[in-house]
């Protein structure tokens, strides 16, 4: 119980002084009532140490606000470039830290993955390892968005 409460108050005090907004805390807590080793292991993985980078680093391929900046990551993903810019200015306003938490969307990041039901939550990770911890790092979200849209074409963006 010790160990409980202080690992809470450590993840407390790193969710409200880092770079995370109230409803990427949220999504943490939530999943932490689930799945509590799972979500506090995430804070050691690089990508836990993303979402608690402070914001206004700078973004790894990127930068937030610039869709032309991420060209070469949607080319990578064998996204169409021009489609996936203006994609991301609608979603995001090609911010990758952008992320929703309302009784229709739960995610979002550059290019607006939603997660909202469990069907969907499975379906992402099983396609690409999409949690709603990691879909505001740029490259995870722009990798899943290949997925899908080499699956579905732009359907998941309709």
């Amino acid at each position: 119980m010790r160990r409980l409460l202080a690992v809470v108050a450590v993840v407390v005090v790193l969710l409200a002084v880092y770079g995370c907004t109230p409803a990427q805390s949220r999504a943490w807590w939530q999943w932490h009532a689930t799945d509590p080793t799972a979500a506090e292991a995430f804070l050691s993985t690089p990508a836990g140490q993303r979402l608690l980078a402070d914001p206004s680093d700078p973004l790894p391929g990127g930068s937030a606000g610039d869709c032309a900046s991420f060209a070469s990551m949607f080319h990578a993903a064998g996204l169409p470039v021009a489609i996936f810019e203006r994609l991301a200015w609608r979603e995001s306003g090609c911010n990758p830290r952008s992320f929703v938490d309302n009784r229709t969307d739960l995610g979002g990041g550059l290019l607006g993955l939603n997660l909202r039901t469990s069907s969907l939550r499975s379906t992402w990770f099983r396609w690409c390892g999409l949690t709603v911890a990691n879909v505001t790092v740029a490259a995870v979200n722009i990798r899943c968005a290949g997925v899908a849209y080499a699956k579905l074409g732009l359907r998941p963006w309709e």
